[in-house]
C-alpha cells in the first residue's frame, strides 16, 4: 500500500482539483437571472447588472436562446437604472430581437421587450422612439390577456403611450387612447 505520506499527498491533490473545479464552474444562467431579478428588485441595479452579466456570458456559451434573450433583457433594464442609456438601449434591442425570432413575433416576453424599449425612450424624453415600440408591444401585450388579467397596470403603461402621443403632435391618437384608459380604470 501507499504510505501515509503519499495518501495525504494524493488526497490534497484531490481537494485542490475539486476546489478548482469549483471556482471554473459557471453558475447556470436560470440562477444568473433569478440573481439578478432579486437585485433589480431590491433596487441593487449594478448588482444585478452583474447577475445578468455572468448569466449572458454562460448562456452564450451554451447558445441557449431563450436565456441569451432574458439575460440581455436583465441586462438592458438594469443599465437603464444606471443612467447608461445606450448600452441599455443595445441590449434591449439585441433581447427584443432575439425574442422575436424565438416566439415568432408573439407572446407576453416580446411585449415586455418591446414596452421596455418604449419606456426606456420615454424615460430619455426620446418619444419618437418610444411610440413605435408602444404600438408594438400593446397588441402583444392584449392578445396574452393583460387587459383583463391588470387593467390598472395596463392603463399605466396606456398612460406613458398617450402623453408620448401628445409629445409627437399627435392629438387624436392621444385622445383615442385616452379613452381607452378610461375604459380600463372604469
Amino acid at each position: 500500500g501507499a504510505s501515509k505520506g503519499e495518501t495525504m499527498k494524493r488526497f490534497a491533490i484531490a481537494a485542490s482539483t475539486l476546489l478548482l473545479a469549483a471556482c471554473v464552474t459557471a453558475i447556470p444562467p436560470s440562477q444568473g437571472i433569478y440573481s439578478g431579478n432579486i437585485a433589480y428588485e431590491r433596487g441593487d441595479y449594478a448588482q444585478a447588472k452583474e447577475s445578468f452579466s455572468s448569466a449572458l456570458q454562460v448562456a452564450m456559451q451554451q447558445n441557449w436562446k431563450p436565456h441569451i434573450a432574458t439575460a440581455k433583457y436583465g441586462l438592458g433594464r438594469s443599465l437603464g437604472q444606471l443612467c447608461q442609456f445606450d448600452e441599455a438601449e443595445k441590449y434591449l434591442l439585441e433581447a427584443a430581437n432575439l425574442e422575436n425570432e424565438i416566439s415568432g413575433g408573439k407572446g407576453i416576453h416580446l411585449s415586455q421587450d418591446y414596452f421596455e424599449l418604449a419606456r426606456l425612450y420615454y424615460d430619455y424624453g426620446k418619444y419618437e422612439k418610444a411610440v413605435p415600440y408602444f404600438q408594438k408591444a400593446i397588441p402583444l401585450a392584449e392578445q396574452v390577456g393583460v387587459a383583463s388579467s391588470d387593467p390598472i397596470g395596463f392603463a399605466n403603461v396606456l398612460d406613458d403611450y398617450a402623453i408620448a402621443l401628445s409629445k409627437i403632435g399627435d392629438a387624436n391618437a392621444a385622445t383615442a387612447v385616452e379613452r381607452k384608459i378610461a375604459n380600463l380604470r372604469q
